[in-house]
């Protein structure tokens, strides 16, 4: 008996569907920002992001004094100890010194100038100012190593999770478009700009050797 080629076709479609496993439940956005960080004197593990405002290039400290009184009012805080928190930043106004409270900002970015990078800079100062931005996901062990490593190294990053951040595909596009890299060339996670060049996975080896060893 033949069957009519619509009726093959809506019995094949019913029986995929009942093969097909059940689609996971889509994770919730994370919503909820980070605990603001208290800062305080004694701190000597804190790294300071700043825009220089001599060359209006990201310049990173690692005390309050080497951080120009008129570049103070606006300092991206990254402390060690503290959890990260995908696609925010720890924002301090540092005018008055210390103590000083953060706050958690959502997709903020320092805005140079101008990108320079000082030939002079001893190897922990170069790597301090690069910029870098990790894309992970949940459950991602090479996410995980790529955070260890910066965390460890005490190197600033931006993180960003590509599935429970709604605005994450788009800074993504955004950077590789910049990076003159079709964006559905990066595949996987992680994937890590440095300086604006991307890659995709953690080489710890390559990833050391760009920031200077």
């Amino acid at each position: 008996m033949r069957f009519p080629s619509y009726r093959l076709a809506v019995c094949l479609s019913f029986a995929l569907a009942a093969c097909a496993p059940e689609p996971e439940a889509a994770p919730s956005p994370t919503t909820v920002p980070p605990a603001a960080l208290t800062l305080a004197a004694d701190r000597t593990d804190l790294v300071f992001r700043y825009v220089d405002p001599t060359s209006g290039a990201v310049a990173t400290a690692t005390t309050l004094d080497a951080i120009p009184a008129a570049a103070r009012a606006e300092v991206v805080v990254f402390d060690p100890t503290a959890e990260n928190a995908p696609g925010y930043e720890q924002v301090a106004d540092l005018t008055q010194g210390f103590p000083a409270t953060t706050r958690a900002v959502a997709g903020f970015t320092l805005r140079p100038r101008v990108a320079v990078a000082d030939p002079t800079a001893s190897p922990a100062a170069a790597a301090g100012a690069h910029e870098i931005v990790l894309f992970s996901a949940p459950g991602c062990g090479y996410c995980r190593q790529a955070r260890a490593f910066f965390d460890g190294r005490k190197v600033p990053y931006s993180e960003f999770d590509l599935e429970r951040d709604a605005g994450a595909r788009d800074r993504l596009s955004t950077l590789a478009r910049k990076a003159g890299v079709p964006p559905e060339r990066l595949q996987g996670v992680p994937i890590i700009f440095i300086d604006g060049k991307p890659m995709v996975g953690f080489d710890r080896g390559r990833v050391a050797a760009l920031l200077g060893g």
